[in-house]
């Protein structure tokens, strides 16, 4: 069993503890606006792999002892450990597995180094390194240059209940930092971890440390230094410098015999023909399929074998205007292109193509690899990004194929089975976080997309369903584009939670608007600015208890606002959150009502009505209005389309219209 590569840390992250980039769980995503440090990041997972330093962290995982010999070979050490500083020397004598757990030992061991005078609980050493052999990971950074490769790694933990000592640990250095309280440091002694990234919502990865030093960043004493990289699954899938090179290799290793003869003359022979003829179908397959109207590979070899030339080409797709022969007009004349003279994402995907029909014929296979990709959307139209898109997300599928790209593609972000992390940068600092499985269905909660973070809007103004929202955008949609504001229906109050809510402070920069109905808008906005004053004056407790006193604005949608509002005074986020409410119990009581019912009072005057129904005929009477309105003998009109023509209808903007779009305007103007 190989060592499993994980994923990736960046080291200098303004997350005090960042998302780690899976990059062996199918597809993953990296999105951002430009600059943030999404190809960067592509490009430094690539000099990780050359040894160059880069201010990555790899995580892996070395594979079990599951015979129980203490002196079990771990595959891809035996070369590591030749050129391992520490390893070569103190324990020289002892197998590979048996030197590895112990340099894990010294490492989280500081009975052994110069802080053993403030070392105070001697035992806990021994429960991290029995925690760190539930999952035997290393963190490794790349620490050398272009002509020097060189790595460093460091035993990691994993905080959760099935290790104890490790989630102890992390939470002393937690209590110190949080602190510095020197009392809390004499009582705990040399604390031995440090944080290194978050796995998932709620497990952190620690590093060993000594004396608050990541051993990362100590010198071969404690951390192993070596000068190769380990055999890594999956493996990088590199560029193939020389495709026709390559083809050439693969025929010769795979096929007997490339020639025979026939009467006179020397011909390929049947093997060589059956082995071009597959590799081509399977070329032209994956290039067909990653791009829209992708010509046709051909792969020539020469009369004279596989000795001599073997080239690809594109057939027959591009032709130049050559002279008739009586000069009085110009034919066009098909000729074929070399693959260096195809366009940059035509040349892309026709080398994977080649690629994957390589691979195909290798009977050795291309054993688990890692593509990187970096904005795979350039110089494609929508449509034929929408079918790349749809290729990418089906490469994991072979069980061999992991991919990483950097993207703006809305197709890319979408793909429901993608891990899909956001790269930012603030005061010129990159921060990596991951959209993870609960935030998705936070947002589909709202209604969103994980391409809708991309918008970068201003303010978003969550309405209670589609009716608000036709309606709101026929009075006010000209003036909220301009605003760079947009609209989205929760479908009810009850699809509006804290965490979703937290989920949109987290990924976008907007400003949060929540319009609710049935609620007082001017005793609404005296309440909102009484707990923002005394939220930024940081009486925060004094705040939860205002909100949570008697009101006059009791209702269900006053209940599930006071929820809303309570976590963003908790959080801090209140500045960036704004409650509205319409004070009419629909928005379609700000419409003309013989619009929808030819000859009503009023919209009081119907609600009567039904009110009476529901409690002479309870049974017959449907409880929703809306459902009542549509029903005989009203037979009322509520799609959207005559929605909006009775909005469109009202020759002035209602108050509580002209209110909201002032607040708007004042939070984001």
């Amino acid at each position: 069993m190989g060592i499993r590569l994980l994923g990736f840390f960046v080291r200098d992250s303004q997350v005090a503890v960042p998302a780690l980039i899976s990059v062996c769980d199918g597809l993953s995503v990296l999105y951002g606006l430009n600059g943030a440090g999404k190809s960067r990041t592509i490009a430094e997972i690539q000099r990780f792999w050359k040894g160059q330093q880069s201010p990555l962290e790899a995580l892996i995982q070395l594979p079990a002892d599951t015979n129980g010999s203490s002196r079990m070979p771990v595959e891809g050490l035996d070369d590591w450990d030749e050129d391992w500083e520490r390893a070569r020397g103190r324990w020289a004598d002892r197998g590979t597995e048996a030197a590895l757990t112990a340099w894990v030992r010294s490492c989280f061991d500081p009975e052994e180094s110069e802080f053993a005078d403030r070392y105070v609980l001697p035992g806990r050493s021994a429960g991290l390194v029995g925690d760190w052999l539930r999952y035997r990971l290393l963190l490794v950074a790349a620490a050398g240059e272009a002509d020097l490769p060189q790595w460093v790694s460091a035993p990691a933990l994993v905080t959760g209940p099935e290790c104890p000592y490790a989630t102890s640990e992390f939470a002393l250095y937690e209590a110190y930092e949080n602190s510095h309280d020197d009392e809390v440091y004499a009582q705990t002694g040399i604390i031995c971890v440090s944080p290194a990234g978050r796995i998932g919502d709620d497990r952190t990865v620690a590093c060993a440390a000594l004396g608050g030093i990541g051993v990362l960043d100590m010198p071969a004493y404690y951390a192993g230094h070596h000068r190769r990289l380990p055999r890594l699954t999956p493996s990088l899938a590199t560029a193939v410098d020389d495709i026709n090179e390559a083809t050439r290799i693969l025929l010769s290793s795979t096929v007997d015999e490339d020639l025979e003869v026939v009467g006179n003359e020397v011909a390929a022979s049947p093997a060589l023909t059956d082995a071009v003829r597959q590799v081509e179908a399977v070329a032209n397959l994956h290039f067909a399929r990653a791009l829209q109207d992708a010509p046709t590979l051909r792969l020539h070899v020469s009369v004279a074998g596989l000795d001599e030339t073997v080239q690809w080409f594109v057939d027959h797709d591009h032709y130049v205007a050559t002279p008739t022969r009586g000069g009085t007009g110009f034919d066009p004349i098909y000729r074929t292109r070399r693959i260096d003279e195809l366009s940059t994402a035509q040349r892309r995907w026709a080398v994977w193509g080649i690629q994957r029909a390589l691979d195909a014929a290798d009977p050795q296979g291309p054993g688990q690899r890692l593509l990187l990709l970096d904005e795979p959307e350039a110089a494609l139209h929508r449509s034929a990004e929408a079918q790349m898109a749809e290729y990418v997300a089906t490469l994991p599928s072979d069980g061999a194929t992991n991919v990483l790209l950097a993207t703006h593609s809305p197709e890319l972000l979408n793909v429901p089975t993608a891990n899909v992390y956001e790269v930012a940068r603030t005061s010129g600092t990159r921060s990596v976080s991951e959209l993870t499985s609960a935030s998705r269905e936070h947002l589909e909660e709202l209604g969103l997309l994980p391409s809708d973070l991309l918008r970068r809007q201003r303010g978003l103004v969550l309405v209670e369903g589609l009716h608000d929202t036709l309606v709101l955008e026929a009075l006010l949609g000209a003036e909220l584009e301009a605003l760079r504001v947009e609209t989205r229906a929760l479908r009810g109050t009850h699809h509006v939670s804290p965490a979703a809510l937290g989920v949109l402070f987290d990924y976008t920069p907007a400003h949060i608007f929540v319009v609710f109905d049935n609620i007082a808008t001017a005793e609404l906005n005296d309440l909102m600015k009484k707990v923002t004053v005394l939220s930024e004056s940081g009486l925060v407790d004094e705040a939860v208890r205002l909100l949570n006193r008697p009101t006059f604005l009791g209702s269900h949608e006053w209940d599930k606002l006071r929820e809303l509002i309570q976590r963003c005074v908790e959080s801090g986020t209140i500045r960036r959150f704004t409650a509205f409410g319409l004070t009419a119990k629909d928005v379609l009581d700000y419409l003309p009502v013989d619009t929808f019912v030819p000859g009503a009072a009023s919209w009081a005057d119907l609600r009567s009505q039904h009110a009476d129904a529901r409690k002479d005929r309870p049974g017959a009477t449907a409880r929703d209005f809306k459902v009542w309105l549509r029903g005989r003998p009203h037979n009322a009109d509520l799609s959207s389309e005559h929605i909006l023509k009775a909005a469109n209808s009202l020759d002035a903007i209602p108050g509580d219209f002209l209110q909201l779009f002032k607040t708007v305007q004042a939070r984001v103007g």
